[in-house]
């Protein structure tokens, strides 16, 4: 998870700004309109590591029944790409599930506790 470590704080959403997306192709929308930087089609494609028609294909699929596939590391990337977390809280939130983020301060406490763990388990 290095790439989210290194962007900072995302952005989270109300339920009401939730509620705006009806489908998965809604949310994924949703994800790059939220976008905290405004970028080109082909500068997204170029970070999420795909092409420019590939995104095309993915962000202009309108089958909710069968939405264009996004890989997990591209998902990953485009969330630091946007710098929020629409889809994944949508996605969670239809199952029920909210979100809780951890500060910076608690992500080192929890990155100082693992390296601890790891020289520990080294030194035994």
């Amino acid at each position: 998870m290095p790439l989210l470590a290194e962007i900072g704080e995302l952005r989270t959403f109300t339920d009401a700004e939730l509620d705006c997306a009806e489908t998965y192709h809604d949310a994924l929308l949703l994800q790059v309109q939220h976008s905290k930087v405004k970028r080109s089609r082909r500068s997204l494609a170029g970070l999420l590591r795909v092409s420019t028609a590939k995104l095309s294909k993915i962000l202009n699929s309108e089958d909710a029944e069968i939405p264009a596939h996004i890989p997990g590391d591209t998902r990953e990337r485009l969330i630091a790409a946007t710098q929020n977390l629409f889809l994944p809280q949508w996605e969670m939130r239809r199952f029920g599930v909210s979100l809780h983020l951890l500060s910076p301060e608690q992500r080192r406490i929890a990155q100082l506790e693992a390296e601890n763990a790891s020289l520990r388990a080294r030194a035994a």
